[in-house]
């Protein structure tokens, strides 16, 4: 077992796309790299884009802009990213390749890349830097057997989220097969709005200042979903209080809905409905994200979906008893869903074992 820094086993690949493979080869940005998991969560197709840095199957795509997201994912095609990508490449001879993804997805890593960037509201990291990292590598031989049991467990893993995926698409059957095509409205309910079933909290904001954004135990809800209080988007006791049944927070610019309990401040990028009961509430929360608000959005570089525009998406009022009875299978759904995400995180787990003892990176 040697001591070895990351720089000496791997190196920053620079090449740069033709100019024939522009606008053919496939676009991966920041949002394409998948938190906390080596698979790419898709691409844009070719098209006109200002990304010139080149990737190949093998690579390993790292987020270096807010290395805190944990973004590192293996490339599997060829293709063209975003300067805020460090496109790695495993050294031959000295590091097998299969492994390289799994050195890098981890949270050790992640940490020397957070502590390691610069910068303040866009912090980014250096390759000179990240090359500093140090790790533990065994043999080639040992190196291939750590590899074949790494991409076991990521097959199990990747069938785990295919069950998760699945749950979310039985839900959304379900939901059609009860209330019809939500879109169509193919049963022909009777049409309501978002204020036949919810209060609107939005008023209920406290205008702060980004100075009083400091650390706390709750967390931040802004355009992009929930941030977690490490990020210091946190403050205390003027927290918008969520009453204990939750709430839904419709985001502006996407059809996302989902459920927060307790204190969470809330910015302007996200709507604060508080449904008249639980049963409501996950009928309204499944019917959001099955339908395309796009109609109702406005504006072009911030597009948002302002109050008056929410409450013109047309909702079909389905009936009490099937609200309530539709509420309970989701309960039902969701307790498999918890069990899944628990057998997923032993998982998770494990193989952060595994990478601690073999690598010699700290067990998180």
């Amino acid at each position: 077992m040697t001591r070895l820094k990351l720089g000496e086993i791997a190196h920053e690949y620079k090449g740069k796309a033709k100019e024939s493979e522009m606008g053919v080869l496939p676009i991966v940005g920041l949002e394409h790299l998948s938190s906390g998991d080596i698979d790419l969560v898709g691409f844009s197709e070719g098209g006109e884009s200002t990304f010139t840095k080149k990737f190949l199957p093998g690579h390993v795509l790292f987020g270096r802009r807010r290395a805190y997201q944990r973004k590192a994912s293996l490339a599997e095609f060829p293709g063209i990213c975003s300067g805020d990508i460090t496109v790695i490449e495993a050294d031959e001879g000295a590091l097998e390749p299969r492994l390289l993804p799994f050195i890098i997805q981890n949270d050790s890593l992640f940490d020397f890349a957070v502590e390691n960037s610069a910068g303040s509201l866009s912090p980014r990291v250096k390759w000179a830097r990240l090359a500093e990292y140090e790790l533990d590598l065994p043999t080639l031989e040992k190196q291939r057997e750590l590899a074949d049991v790494l991409w076991a467990a990521q097959d199990v893993r990747r069938k785990y989220k295919q069950l998760l995926r699945a749950s979310d698409d039985i839900v959304k059957s379900r939901f059609v097969e009860m209330f019809g095509d939500p879109v169509t409205n193919s049963k022909g309910l009777e049409i309501g709005s978002v204020t036949d079933y919810s209060e609107n909290l939005d008023s209920m904001r406290i205008p702060i200042t980004q100075g009083d954004r400091i650390p706390g135990p709750y967390p931040y809800i802004g355009a992009s979903g929930a941030v977690d209080s490490v990020e210091g988007y946190i403050f205390d006791e003027t927290l918008l209080l969520v009453s204990e049944d939750g709430a839904n927070l419709l985001m502006r610019s996407t059809p996302i809905a989902f459920t927060v309990t307790g204190k969470t401040w809330v910015n302007n990028h996200a709507h604060v409905l508080r449904c008249h009961n639980d049963s409501v509430r996950v009928y309204i929360e499944t019917l959001i994200n099955m339908i395309d608000i796009s109609e109702w959005v406005t504006g072009t570089a911030q597009p948002k979906l302002n109050q008056k525009s929410l409450n013109k998406i047309p909702i079909p009022m389905g009936d009490e008893s099937d609200v309530e009875s539709f509420a309970a299978f989701v309960e039902q759904v969701d307790k498999s869903k918890v069990a899944l995400q628990q057998s997923l995180d032993e998982l998770n787990a494990t193989m952060a074992a595994i990478l601690n003892e073999e690598l010699g990176t700290r067990d998180v």
